[in-house]
C-alpha cells in the first residue's frame, strides 16, 4: 500500500502544472492516508530531535495561527460564504501528509527527480500554448496564466537549488545537468505566462543559485557570476516573444510613471490598474482597521464604493486588491494581516536552523523551503496569493513535504 502512496506523492508532484486539480487532488488523499499512518509515522521517523521539535512548531504554529485566526473573524462577522472557509483547509488538513511521507521513510532523490519532470513539462507545455496560439498566455493546468507563471517560479527555484547543493550518490554531473535544465524549462514557463509579477523572485532565485555555486569562492567571483546569471535571465526575457514579456515589462513601466504623474488615471491592465485596486482595498482597511470588515462585508462595501466613486469605476468588474496584505487586513483587519505575517514567518524559521547543516542533503532541502516565504511575500505583492486555492495547496504541501523529508533523512543520519 505505501508504494501506491509513494506513487501518488511523485506523480502529483510531477505533474503539479500540467494535469487540473491534480495539486489539490494528490495531497488530500496523502493526508486522509496520514491519519491512519500517524502511530507508524511516530514510530519510525519520531520527531525526538529538539530543534527538529522546533521547526515543526514553527511551521504549523504560523499554519494555524492563520486558520485559527481566520476561522474565529469569519464567524464574528458572521460570514455565510463557503469560500470563507474553504481557504483555511489546507493550512488545517494538508499537513496531515506528513505523517504519511513520515511512514514511508521516503528519501528526497525520487522527490527531486519528479521535480525536474514538473519543470520540463511545465515548460514544455507553455511552448505548446504559446506556439498554438501566439496570442495568448500560457496557462498550464492552472487555466489562468499568473497561477501558471508564478507557481511555475517555485519550480524553476527548487530544481536549480537542488542541482547546485544536493550530494547525488549516482551520476551527479547528468543529475546536476538535468535538473538546471529544468530549472530553465520552468523559468521560460513562466516568462511565456507573461505574468510579471513573479519575474522579481526568478532574479533572486538567479542571484541565489549564483552565490550557492560561489560559497567558497573569492568575493569578486561571487558577485561576477550572480552579475552574469542577472545578464543571462535578461538575455533570456529579451530573446522571448515580444508581447509576452519585453512589451508587458514596459507597458507596466510607463502605466506605473503615468499613475504617479496624473494622480491616478490608470493606463495599463497591469501596474497602474493594480495601484488603484492597492488604493481602494487601504480605503476599506482604513474604515475597520483593527478587526477588518469581514469578507462579506468588505466585498460588500468594495461594491459601494465602485459604484460612487467615479475614480474606481474601471475597476468594476474586480473584486480583490490583487495585494495579499492589503486583502487580509480589508478582510481581517490588523489581526489578520498579523496572522498572514506569522504563516510566513512560521515557514521561513521552520527551515532556517538547517541552512548550514553539516550534510548535504539536509542542508539542500531547507535551502529550498527558505525559499517559499520570500517569493510568496514578493507574489503577494500584486496578486492575493492566499486567497487562490492553488498558491494555498502548494505552499503548504511543499513547506511539509521538505521539513518531512528533512526528518526522514535526520532519522537516517541518526541510526547507526
Amino acid at each position: 500500500m505505501m508504494r501506491l502512496w509513494h506513487g501518488l506523492f511523485l506523480a502529483g508532484t510531477a505533474l503539479l502544472l500540467v494535469v487540473p486539480n491534480i495539486y489539490l487532488a494528490a495531497p488530500l488523499l496523502l493526508s486522509l492516508a496520514g491519519f491512519f499512518l500517524a502511530r507508524r509515522a511516530r514510530a519510525t521517523t519520531p520527531i525526538s530531535d529538539p530543534a527538529l521539535r522546533a521547526s515543526w512548531q514553527a511551521l504549523l504554529g504560523g499554519f494555524a495561527a492563520f486558520a485559527l485566526t481566520g476561522l474565529l473573524l469569519n464567524l464574528y462577522h458572521g460570514d455565510t460564504d463557503p469560500g470563507a472557509y474553504e481557504r483555511l483547509i489546507p493550512f488545517l488538513l494538508l499537513p496531515a501528509m506528513a505523517w504519511t511521507i513520515r511512514a514511508g521513510g521516503w528519501p528526497a532523490l525520487p522527490w527531486i527527480a519528479a521535480l525536474g519532470i514538473a519543470g520540463f513539462l511545465a515548460g514544455a507545455h507553455a511552448a505548446w500554448e504559446v506556439l498554438a496560439d501566439p496570442s495568448l498566455r500560457a496557462q498550464g493546468a492552472a487555466g489562468n496564466p499568473i497561477k501558471f507563471g508564478h507557481s511555475a517560479v517555485i519550480l524553476a527555484g527548487f530544481c536549480a537549488i537542488a542541482a547546485i547543493l544536493y550530494p547525488f550518490p549516482n551520476r551527479p554531473l547528468l543529475w546536476r545537468a538535468g535538473l538546471l535544465l529544468a530549472a530553465l524549462a520552468a523559468a521560460q514557463a513562466s516568462l511565456l505566462s507573461g505574468s510579471k509579477g513573479g519575474w522579481p523572485v526568478l532574479l533572486l532565485i538567479a542571484i541565489a543559485c549564483a552565490y550557492m555555486i560561489t560559497r567558497r569562492r573569492p568575493l569578486w567571483q561571487r558577485h561576477s557570476l550572480a552579475a552574469a546569471a542577472l545578464a543571462a535571465l535578461t538575455i533570456a526575457a529579451l530573446l522571448a516573444p515580444g508581447p509576452l514579456v519585453r512589451d508587458r515589462i514596459a507597458s507596466g513601466v510607463n502605466g506605473a510613471i503615468h499613475w504617479f504623474q496624473s494622480g491616478g488615471e490608470v493606463t495599463d491592465r497591469s501596474v497602474s490598474l493594480r495601484f488603484e485596486l492597492w488604493t481602494l482595498g487601504l480605503h476599506v482597511f482604513s474604515e475597520n482597521p483593527i478587526l477588518g470588515a469581514g469578507v462579506e462585508g468588505k466585498d460588500a462595501r468594495w461594491a459601494d464604493l465602485v459604484a460612487t466613486d467615479p475614480r474606481y469605476a474601471i475597476i468594476a468588474p474586480l473584486t480583490s486588491a490583487d495585494n495579499d496584505l492589503i486583502d487580509t487586513m480589508a478582510n481581517g483587519g490588523v489581526v489578520g494581516g498579523l496572522s498572514l505575517i506569522l504563516a510566513l514567518l512560521g515557514t521561513w524559521l521552520a527551515f532556517w536552523r538547517w541552512r548550514h547543516h553539516p550534510d548535504a542533503a539536509v542542508m539542500a532541502l531547507s535551502r529550498m523551503g527558505l525559499t517559499l516565504a520570500p517569493a510568496y511575500l514578493f507574489f503577494g505583492l500584486s496578486v492575493s496569493v492566499f486567497g487562490i486555492s492553488i498558491f494555498r495547496a502548494i505552499l503548504v504541501v511543499l513547506a511539509v513535504t521538505l521539513l518531512s523529508l528533512i526528518s526522514v533523512r535526520l532519522k537516517a543520519l541518526s541510526t547507526p
